[in-house]
């Protein structure tokens, strides 16, 4: 009885997977350079990148960052392997070259590339002064911020982007984006005290498909790095794990009997 408990303790496990942990969905670190079009590096992911940019406008892969020169609302897109319709975690770095203008625009979308779920930078800045604070926003929808409070990137200078995309209710639509800029390891892991939570009914269900938006480039260089979609599993999931764990521990407790 004990091997049997035991094996059916396992067996819960492997099906389930470390529940407590996000998921790779699909990562990439950009590692062969050249043009992003048709480039099928990282994991998983459904088919290559694609891009509504061609020729020397297309975003390359410089140096192992991907790296974008100019506008398009579809400037770089994917698929994922399957389908999300639970909570996300989104990961990537950002950095920049040259100066900001009024609205210079690299937003990560989630579905759609117009009005759905995206976060990154919308550069604010004043146009009598030229000084721009508070750019990194996220939203759930719409086409104006919300901004992160003293998000004032500064040119040349690596940041870290990170997002908890979900639904506040069963059944809704993806209505919360939580983000962090420069997060700590405790901030990621417990995804408590955001810098930002955007609030609004997306109409987004489910999405299998990602990508980044550019917007009123004006000889800037923006740059993404170590991109990763993650899932956060469902609670059936965490109770599944649950249940093998007391497998396990009601197990020991008899053998130690």
């Amino acid at each position: 009885m004990k091997s049997l408990s035991m094996a059916l303790a396992a067996s819960l496990i492997a099906t389930c997977g470390f529940a407590s942990a996000t998921v790779v969905t699909a990562a990439d670190s950009f590692g062969t350079n050249g043009t992003i079009i048709n480039q099928a590096g990282g994991q998983g992911w459904n088919g290559a990148w694609q891009s509504g940019l061609t020729g020397a406008n297309a975003p390359v892969v410089n140096n192992g960052k991907l790296e974008f020169r100019k506008d398009a609302n579809v400037a770089a897109t994917r698929k994922l392997n399957k389908a999300m319709s639970s909570d996300v975690i989104v990961d990537f770095t950002f950095q920049y070259t040259g100066t900001l203008g009024t609205n210079v625009f690299l937003g990560l979308w989630f579905g759609s590339s117009i009005g759905g779920p995206n976060m990154g930078l919308k550069s604010n800045c004043d146009n009598a002064s030229g000084a721009c604070t508070n750019d990194m926003f996220a939203r759930t929808a719409g086409s104006s911020g919300p901004f992160v409070t003293d998000s004032d990137l500064v040119a040349g200078q690596s940041y870290r982007m990170y997002g908890h995309l979900y639904k506040s209710q069963e059944g809704s639509s993806y209505d919360r984006f939580a983000v962090w800029l420069n997060p700590t390891a405790y901030e990621m892991n417990s995804l408590t005290t955001p810098d930002l939570l955007s609030k609004g009914a997306s109409g987004l269900y489910s999405f299998d498909s990602i990508g980044f938006r550019t917007a009123n480039l004006k000889g800037q260089v923006l740059t993404v790095d170590n991109l990763s979609i993650n899932a956060i599993p469902e609670p059936g999931s965490l109770a599944l794990l649950g249940l093998a764990m007391l497998g396990m521990g009601a197990a020991r407790r008899r053998k130690s009997k």
